[in-house]
């Protein structure tokens, strides 16, 4: 078996596991909390994933993909690696300076203060492990099992502690400190088995990092206002319970999703490195890639919509039922965002056409702000999944215009 197969295989064991785990609290979560302070809850962790985009900063891209073309060299690796860790935690303590000034002088933000302090544990404990560095080494196996443990231990402590609707600040701080917790360990382990050599950045070292990854944390950003902003939206514009309903199709949808994103993780240093050094293999790979991932993504659609009122009792209970209807509108995500993936993570990426790929991104984060307002003001959570729809319909379609017009057509 390659190490592609064995990354491929052994990632998607895991993380499908933790994507498992991570959705059997949801019906505990929702249950105990009640449908209001589910909602507070998704609405605070919604606002942090925000907080972690800043802290990434592109660098599970940019990163990821300097240590994929670079493995060869020690020396290389481990100077991309301490650069690059060194300006995440920066970026954390930036991060934590502007959230304390936006909750402490916006009046209307106060009563989110301890919500939001509970929640930055998260971002903290996205921070404490150097994610980009084993992708790009390709030893995705260490990070699944890292994020299952990390789901598996969260799980555990929901059950034991979290036990009504006012413990919505504690079910943030065990989230955040299970993963805390495991991504240090993690870095433990990368450190003990000499992975890397640490070495201390210089001025110019660290603002040539941020630049490099600039252009992939903008289109994060814009990817993010069909992603991420779409929660809050309805949170905003309509109630903690809209979105409490919209989080819980939203997850069954991330978890169908995930079937294919462990071999996108895989195949993004894989081939980053054959469209260097190896065009055709590049091209045979890409062909299994697209029929692999149209059937099992296509197969994920199916069964998300005709199984929407199955899956929905079974994630959130009766309470949930309105929940039915926006996880048949998002159903055919897993196929869209499945080939959008393979246009620009197994095309566009690895051949440097960052232009292309940032204008898409930029196109259709443009496209989602414009229109989420309309579409939440009209159909609360049900608007919201239909614009998300929408977005990534549209990305997918630019995406692969480019990835025809740019690459493919250019090859012999």
């Amino acid at each position: 078996m390659s190490l592609l197969t064995r990354n491929i295989a052994s990632l998607g064991f895991f993380q499908v596991a933790s994507h498992l785990i991570a959705l059997a609290s949801v019906p505990f979560m929702a249950r105990v909390l009640g449908v209001s302070s589910f909602g507070e809850f998704v609405l605070t962790q919604a606002a942090m994933r925000y907080c972690i985009l800043f802290v990434d900063f592109g660098f599970l891209w940019s990163a990821t993909r300097q240590i994929a073309a670079s493995r060869a060299s020690e020396v290389q690796v481990s100077a991309i690696f301490s650069r690059t860790w060194v300006l995440q935690w920066l970026l954390v303590a930036i991060v934590a300076v502007l959230l304390a000034t936006l909750l402490l002088c916006i009046p209307a933000l106060r009563p989110s203060l301890w919500l939001c302090i509970a929640g930055f544990s998260m971002v903290i404990g996205s921070a404490a492990a150097p994610t980009w560095l084993l992708l790009g080494l390709e030893r995705m196996n260490a990070v699944a099992i890292s994020q299952g443990f990390a789901n598996l231990l969260a799980l555990v402590l929901l059950f034991v502690f979290v036990d009504g609707p006012g413990d919505v600040a504690l079910a943030l701080v065990i989230y955040g400190g299970a993963l805390a917790a495991t991504n240090a360990t993690l870095t433990w382990w990368i450190l003990r088995k000499g992975l890397v050599r640490w070495s201390a950045p210089s001025r110019t070292e660290l603002l040539q990092t941020a630049k490099d990854g600039f252009p992939v944390f903008v289109s994060t950003i814009f990817v993010s206002f069909y992603t991420v902003l779409p929660a809050l939206a309805v949170g905003a514009l309509s109630s903690a319970t809209a979105a409490a309903y919209f989080n819980v199709a939203d997850k069954a949808r991330a978890a169908a999703t995930s079937a294919m994103q462990p071999a996108f993780t895989a195949l993004l240093p894989r081939m980053s490195h054959l469209f260097v050094h190896d065009r055709r293999g590049a091209r045979i790979l890409l062909r299994r890639s697209i029929v692999a991932t149209a059937g099992v993504s296509g197969a994920a659609s199916i069964v998300l919509f005709f199984g929407a009122e199955l899956i929905v009792n079974l994630v959130g209970g009766q309470s949930f039922v309105p929940a039915t209807s926006v996880l048949k509108w998002m159903s055919p995500l897993p196929f869209v965002v499945s080939m959008s993936s393979i246009a620009s993570l197994q095309i566009l990426l690895p051949n440097q056409k960052i232009k292309q790929f940032n204008g898409v991104l930029m196109m259709a984060g443009a496209v989602s702000l414009a229109s989420i307002w309309p579409f939440v003001q009209l159909g609360a959570e049900l608007g919201a999944a239909q614009c998300l729809l929408l977005t990534e319909l549209l990305v997918c379609a630019a995406m692969w215009r480019f990835a025809i017009l740019t690459v493919l057509r250019k090859d012999p």
